[in-house]
């Protein structure tokens, strides 16, 4: 069956997403998009959202995406919506995130029936982890019809999206850069911004839900450092130069 067969979209594109907190995220999706090591939420715009998992993420990933989704599908300005939940780079040591997306689904019930429109799952390119893609519908039913697709463009088709080709040009090209370094950058800044006075390493690697060695490894692989990039931040905010 089809999801929205007589509920069109009718708000605009965002060509580039914003990344922010999650705290942010959560009073203001629309727009934006929230980062981890291996997982990310986005909001396109009022009626079409969703999430991107890749590689192997960790269990305390998918509890923030989870506890985040949850906040904004709650809150009560949140329309219903159509869900795009893409797994198609997600590798075979992240087959756990079957069952945590099933958990996700059997807490929230009751407002995804009444929030979510359809979703649509890109299922993993591994045959394996595709397989069992396949059957997850009929595995962990959910309260909205479900359907699997290979690939974005048919699957936003099926959820109803009017401005389909914009709409698959922006979400293909943040899939794209989500797998490069600049989209942490985005998000280590993002995350700087929001208290640039008081962010310390500790607090920035347990907001971007990575380690300390990590975050310093992820951000010499791309010429800079945390100090560095606090210090940008800060003079930005306050103008002229910011000494740390």
């Amino acid at each position: 069956s089809h999801p929205a067969s007589s509920h069109r979209q009718k708000t605009g594109v965002t060509v580039r997403l914003e990344a922010v907190r999650a705290e942010a995220y959560c009073r203001a999706p629309t727009g934006r998009y929230v980062v981890w090591d291996h997982a990310a939420l986005w909001c396109l715009n009022e009626e079409l959202s969703g999430s991107i998992v890749w590689g192997e993420p960790r269990e305390d990933e998918m509890r923030q995406l989870f506890r985040v989704r949850t906040q904004v599908l709650s809150a009560e300005g949140t329309e219903p919506h159509a869900v795009v939940t893409d797994l198609r780079r997600l590798a075979r040591g992240g087959a756990s995130v079957f069952a945590a997306f099933a958990g996700f689904i059997t807490s929230n019930r009751e407002v995804l029936g009444r929030k979510s429109r359809g979703m649509a799952v890109l299922r993993p390119q591994d045959e394996l982890l595709g397989a069992m893609a396949e059957g997850y519908p009929t595995v962990a039913p959910g309260p909205f019809v479900t359907q699997v697709f290979r690939d974005l463009d048919p699957a936003l088709r099926w959820l109803g999206v009017a401005a389909r080709a914009e709409c698959t040009a922006a979400l293909t090209q943040f899939s794209d850069r989500l797998q490069s370094q600049d989209v942490f950058l985005d998000a280590l800044r993002a995350t700087l911004a929001e208290d640039p006075d008081g962010a310390t390493v500790a607090t920035v690697a347990r907001a971007m839900a990575v380690s300390t060695r990590t975050l310093a490894r992820r951000l010499a692989h791309v010429g800079t450092s945390f100090t560095d990039e606090l210090r940008r931040i800060r003079a930005a905010v306050h103008g002229g130069s910011a000494h740390i």
